[in-house]
């Protein structure tokens, strides 16, 4: 966040924020499983989070909080998330950065914006919990098709992410 949140022990908190918008592009006669391409409207940048060796290198979004759905967005370009932070600790916390497993996401759009809903529990000092929920932030929005889908294997590790290496 270019902000900080602060939130108190035991407590939750719903905010709006924004995030890059990415359009794949299917054939009609090719497989419904895999895009033909991927691309994006939006600048795109990348950073690490974690140390050096076994950090995860993550999409990055600078983004202002909002009490309110942030209005005048163009579709094609950023989406708007909702976001519920539970600080289940017994400390005040800032929650500056927050990182999603892509493959979890559940985007929802109308003719007018896209938009997805987003949950953190801050579970320790330097240790929260992100993932997703499987409903529109507004009604009558569509679900868009889920391109990120986790492949089915022995080990299912979920669509959450821990992040372990600060908020």
């Amino acid at each position: 966040f270019e902000n900080p949140i602060v939130i108190d022990s035991g407590m939750k908190k719903e905010v709006f924020a924004t995030f890059p918008i990415e359009i794949a592009v299917f054939l009609e006669s090719g497989s419904p499983e895999k895009p033909l391409d991927i691309f994006t409207l939006a600048k795109q940048k990348y950073t690490l989070y974690g140390d050096v060796k076994t950090g995860t290198i993550c999409k990055y979004w600078p983004t202002q909080q909002s009490t309110t759905i942030p209005e005048d967005l163009d579709p094609m370009v950023e989406g708007i998330m909702a976001l519920t932070i539970n600080n289940r600790t017994n400390e005040w916390k800032e929650v500056s950065k927050v990182v999603f497993d892509a493959y979890g996401m559940k985007i929802y759009y109308d003719e007018e914006k896209v938009g997805m809903k987003g949950a953190m529990f801050i579970k320790e000092d330097d240790l929260s919990e992100t993932g997703f929920s499987n409903k529109p932030i507004v009604k009558n929005m569509k679900k868009a098709r889920e391109v990120y889908r986790k492949k089915k294997s022995a080990i299912q590790s979920g669509t959450k992410f821990v992040m372990e290496s600060g908020i």
